[in-house]
């Protein structure tokens, strides 16, 4: 065999298995991201889940460094959140980033990703104390991504950083772009599910407060959300299609069921006194009054209502009688 046909020879294997290596790399990658997605996530939890978040993009991008920041929206600053690789001191002088401020705070600014291929050639740093604190960390150049919602929000960054002066290839782009896209929905679930845990502690609070009953209940009447009274009837949270049987005295039933039936048919105000087996086993006497909740088309898709213990008063007529 010739020199120059060995030659050859070698750079097709070398291609087929350079070839073969960025496929892999490339299935590791997806593979990584297919896990972060099927995390679950709530606010407490989050910071594992965002140090996961900078690991992947670290692996994806061939980075010695990375980091994470979310937006106060009170400050408008980006704050640390997780990171990776980088001593105290450095996470002292940019645990906090202003708007306009390194590159983060420029691709915050601008609303787009920001990349520097050399700290020591860019007019975000030369001259400035960051540029110091880059080079005394090792970090030579940066990448910063802008963490949106769906629906437009700004959430936060997440940034790459390189020992050496480089630009991020094509394919390591497309798949920070990726990440960026499930961090960004990873922080909003979290959000979310911190958000629904607050309106519902604050909607217990507000029943456990008083002696009423406060409920939201299905368009016919067969599952109830939420029922709890202080003096009624134990909590019971999720759906209970006999709660009309459980709740209500025998000898009421059929006419709250007709006063019920009445109110669905005519999607209008219920309102009904009926005993009430309680907690404790005694019973006693509430007033009940649901509100329908129509849509836009005039569907009626759930009620919203109310009883109060009217037991006392009830009491006090049987005796003047």
């Amino acid at each position: 065999m010739s020199k120059q046909r060995s030659q050859r020879l070698n750079q097709t294997l070398n291609v087929g298995l350079e070839r073969e290596l960025r496929l892999a790399r490339e299935l590791e990658a997806l593979t990584m991201l297919h896990k972060l997605a099927m995390l679950f996530v709530d606010e407490a939890g989050l910071k594992p889940i965002l140090s996961e978040v900078v690991d992947v993009a670290i692996a994806i991008s061939g980075a010695d460094f990375g980091n994470i920041q979310l937006l106060n929206t009170n400050s408008s600053d980006l704050k640390i959140a997780a990171q990776r690789g980088f001593p105290q001191w450095w996470l002292d002088f940019w645990e906090t980033t202003s708007v306009g401020q390194g590159t983060c705070g420029t691709a915050l600014e601008r609303g787009e990703r920001v990349i520097v291929e050399d700290v020591e050639q860019s007019p975000l740093f030369v001259g400035t104390r960051a540029l110091e604190i880059q080079l005394r960390a090792g970090v030579r150049a940066v990448q910063s991504t802008p963490l949106v919602s769906r629906s437009g929000t700004p959430l936060g960054m997440f940034s790459t950083h390189y020992k050496k002066p480089q630009r991020p290839d094509q394919r390591a782009l497309r798949l920070l772009d990726l990440l960026a896209r499930q961090a960004a929905d990873i922080i909003e679930r979290a959000r979310m599910e911190a958000s629904l845990r607050e309106s519902e502690d604050r909607f217990r609070t507000l029943v456990t407060s008083t002696s009423d009953a406060i409920y939201r209940m299905s368009p016919d009447w067969t599952g109830i959300q939420y029922l709890r009274g202080r003096d009624f009837v134990p909590d019971t949270k999720g759906l209970s299609s006999a709660w009309l049987q459980k709740y209500v005295h025998p000898e009421d039933q059929p006419r709250a069921r007709e006063a019920i039936d009445k109110a669905i048919a005519t999607k209008s105000v219920l309102v009904l006194e009926h005993r009430v087996q309680r907690a404790d086993g005694e019973i006693g006497w509430m007033f009940s009054r649901a509100v329908p909740i129509l849509n836009a088309a005039g569907e009626l898709v759930e009620w919203f209502g109310s009883t109060t213990d009217i037991t006392t008063r009830r009491e006090a007529e049987e005796v003047r009688k």
